[in-house]
């Protein structure tokens, strides 16, 4: 074997790890991209004359919603960081949740199906605690020496059509 020939060798090698590489860093960067949301569903968009609820996320992270058997991404107002439900109807409300506690990255995705009620708040949580990801919502309510009502009907999630 001759040093050219060699050397063609190596640069034949190279090229097919540059595009091991490359296929490996489109693939990482493409479940960077779903994960994120990016390449995810649409924001919903309430008309502004449109009935509604008010939802005060306390976590944030990525919040879903299932509304009429299609999913939107929701989108909090900068400025009050209050999300405007649709009413009447029965929605699916979801959060990604991503926990880093030192050792361990954990992910889930918890997730409730209820029906908004008009001009009402609801404030919701998520938490990850030993039996896994937890999502719950309540109601605002002045009455309540808490200033909140558990929603109780609030159900296994679904995605109503």
């Amino acid at each position: 074997m001759n040093l050219q020939h060699i050397v063609k060798r190596q640069k034949t090698k190279n090229h097919k790890q540059g595009t091991n590489m490359n296929a490996i860093k489109l693939t990482i960067a493409s479940l960077l991209v779903v994960l994120t949301g990016c390449a995810g569903y649409p924001t919903f968009k309430l008309a502004p004359e449109q009935a509604h609820a008010t939802l005060r996320p306390i976590e944030g992270g990525e919040w879903l919603m299932c509304h009429s058997g299609t999913y939107y991404t929701l989108k909090a107002e900068p400025k009050t960081n209050v999300i405007k439900l649709p009413v009447g109807k029965t929605l699916m409300l979801a959060n990604y949740v991503s926990i880093n506690d030192g050792n361990t990255i954990h992910t889930c995705m918890p997730a409730l199906s209820f029906t908004p009620e008009t001009t009402q708040v609801y404030m919701a949580d998520v938490a990850y605690d030993a039996a896994g990801c937890v999502i719950s919502i309540a109601q605002v309510d002045p009455e309540r020496k808490t200033g909140l009502t558990m929603v109780e009907s609030a159900t296994v999630a679904h995605c109503p059509k």
